[in-house]
């Protein structure tokens, strides 16, 4: 269910007075993890965008409870992002965390090109090789076209 138009232009002026608390706290409770996948500024502006798209309102009141009310919604938001984060492939590479110990420097050796895959481009072509049309006319008098005289 969408909130009335009015109702929503109320919440967005409400949110961009809270911006800089809300700018703070989500600084505060992100996590170094989060805060390197994305900025802090960037996660406020997605808790602003999905409460208004949610058509959200805050209870009405004192301003503690509607503070209240962002923080708790800003900490479910921040909670969706680090299960997104999460759910993709992990920060290091899995041979950092597995295999013999100090061996890790085989990782960073040299990138060579390998002879036992070729690129399309090396394949060997067969380069124009002419139509050679022959006739059998009476058979006295075959012939087989040539190039053309000098």
């Amino acid at each position: 269910m969408n909130a009335p138009l009015d109702a929503r232009v109320d919440l967005g002026r409400w949110l961009v007075a809270q911006r800089d608390a809300l700018a703070g706290f989500v600084r505060k409770r992100a996590g170094r993890l989060l805060l390197r996948l994305e900025t802090a500024e960037d996660l406020a502006q997605g808790i602003c965008a999905h409460l208004l798209e949610r058509g959200a309102r805050p209870h009405d009141g004192e301003e503690a409870a509607q503070r209240a009310w962002l923080y708790t919604a800003s900490e479910r938001w921040l909670s969706d992002r680090r299960d997104h984060w999460s759910a993709l492939k992990p920060a290091r590479p899995d041979s950092s965390a597995v295999g013999t110990p100090g061996s890790s420097v085989e990782r960073f050796a040299v990138v060579s090109a390998s002879g036992r895959i070729l690129p399309p481009w090396t394949w060997g072509r067969v380069v124009g090789i002419g139509l050679m049309a022959t006739c059998t006319c009476p058979a006295a008098t075959s012939a087989i076209a040539g190039a053309q005289p000098l």
